[in-house]
């Protein structure tokens, strides 16, 4: 079986532009430091008017987990035919539990927050 080691490579700095992208567009709706330390209520005053960027900051989050996800089974493959099968799926593993219990948490907050400040 042929090394796909530039194609993992591949799959996992394609999470950069995501990254880039997100980090640029919540920079400049002002989601920065200062929007995070503000009170629940501040915050539900805000997100309308940043609306699009707040979407676009839970939608990116998504895809950066599953580029993560596939470059890391990739990876984990990959170690596995090298014979070093239980770190693989450790890892993997590890990464799974936290990438389960931070998406659906990311994606929650970004739509309950939404709906929660339209209805104020």
């Amino acid at each position: 079986m042929p090394d796909h080691t530039l194609v993992v490579a591949i799959v996992l700095l394609g999470v950069i532009p995501f990254v880039v992208v997100d980090a640029v567009s919540s920079l400049r709706a002002g989601l920065d430091n200062d929007f995070w330390a503000q009170p629940l209520e501040a915050k539900l005053d805000r997100i309308p008017e940043v609306g699009g960027a707040w979407q676009r900051l839970g939608i990116v989050w998504l895809f950066i987990g599953l580029l993560l996800a596939s470059g890391f089974a990739a990876f984990s493959f990959q170690l596995a035919e090298q014979g070093e099968g239980v770190w693989a799926a450790l890892g993997f593993g590890a990464f799974v539990l936290a990438a389960a219990s931070f998406l659906p948490g990311a994606v929650l907050m970004v739509a309950t927050a939404a709906a929660a400040a339209e209805c104020r």
